[in-house]
């Protein structure tokens, strides 16, 4: 496995080269690589249509979608704020709906927004079911990385991705 710093660079270097799609699905698996998550979903803000859409969810065919504010990747849009919950059933922020739709347990949850050079929130990364707890380190790492993703979706954004 590539350190840390190789993986941001690796990152670095494909943003400006691959589909939207295939960039996400690249730092989603070294995300979980590094930081030691089992899924991940890297959402773009649609502020025309008042919702966030997911690029790429790891093991989910097709697209989820939530308005701004609703759900855990919403409300992270919406507020700009990182939710970080062991417990997401008691969060009231959390629909469970996606449990039985996904067919997947959910144990608990990291949701940070990515936002643009701006500093408008245009993506949200959301991690599930973590692996070992994270340490300052991987949240520099994820920090990182959400810079980097910033000005891409702000592109994407822009482009009516």
């Amino acid at each position: 496995m590539a350190s840390r710093d190789e993986a941001l660079e690796t990152i670095r270097q494909l943003a400006p080269t691959l589909s939207l799609p295939d960039l996400s699905r690249v730092v989603l698996k070294l995300i979980r690589d590094h930081v030691g998550a089992d899924r991940g979903t890297l959402f773009i803000v649609d502020r025309a249509r008042g919702e966030v859409r997911s690029i790429v969810a790891d093991r989910v065919v097709g697209e989820i979608s939530l308005p701004i504010g609703f759900g855990i990747a919403g409300s992270v849009a919406e507020t700009g704020e990182t939710i970080d919950t062991y417990n997401p059933l008691y969060d009231q922020r959390y629909d469970e709906k996606y449990e039985s739709i996904l067919k997947y347990d959910t144990k608990d949850i990291y949701c940070t927004p990515v936002a643009g050079p701006d500093g408008v929130v245009v993506g949200v990364l959301q991690l599930l079911n973590r692996t070992r707890p994270f340490t300052q380190e991987d949240h520099d790492f994820l920090k990182s990385v959400t810079e980097i993703l910033g000005p891409v979706l702000k592109n994407a954004t822009t482009e009516n991705v």
